[in-house]
């Protein structure tokens, strides 16, 4: 949301980096949702080339868990700015983080997502569990058993 802060602090540091003869690398996590071309452009040219982007499964259960605050979704917006992302000639590199519950099959979704953005090496996918970490019990944590899932995601993206 302060991408001018963003932009004016990596490029106040480049020069410092610079000046000094140190090489710099700069990298975001972010939800991606406010990433179109033209924002990815001003923070690419600032020097900020990874990323890192959480998606939380198909549309539905995304959606069900990352909300802006007028309950809308954010999804369909994330997906648009991956794929336009993708179109930009560029040396960048962006990790999307795939969290996985144990209750939704993800195949479907991973191979359309593979068909939108997975054949560009420019993109890396990572797969994650969704864990227990305040101990209340939920019926969608995954287990140490959903280890053999997560070898099953990775397939659909290779």
């Amino acid at each position: 949301m302060s991408i001018n802060k963003v932009i004016h602090f990596n490029n106040k540091i480049r020069r410092l980096c610079k000046k000094e003869n140190v090489v710099l690398l700069s990298s975001m996590t972010t939800n991606f949702y406010l990433l179109n071309k033209d924002n990815f452009m001003k923070l690419y040219n600032c020097g900020i080339k990874s990323y890192q982007v959480t998606i939380d499964g198909e549309k539905a259960v995304h959606d069900s868990y990352r909300v802006l605050a007028n309950g809308k979704g954010t999804f369909d917006i994330i997906m648009s700015n991956l794929v336009n992302v993708k179109k930009i000639n560029g040396n960048f590199n962006i990790t999307v983080r795939l969290n996985y519950d144990n209750k939704t099959d993800y195949e479907g979704y991973l191979l359309d997502l593979s068909n939108k953005i997975g054949k560009d090496k420019r993109f890396n996918f990572v797969f994650r569990p969704i864990s227990n970490w305040d101990n209340v019990n939920r019926d969608y944590v995954c287990g140490e058993k959903d280890a053999i899932r997560k070898m099953r995601l990775e397939k659909c993206v290779i």
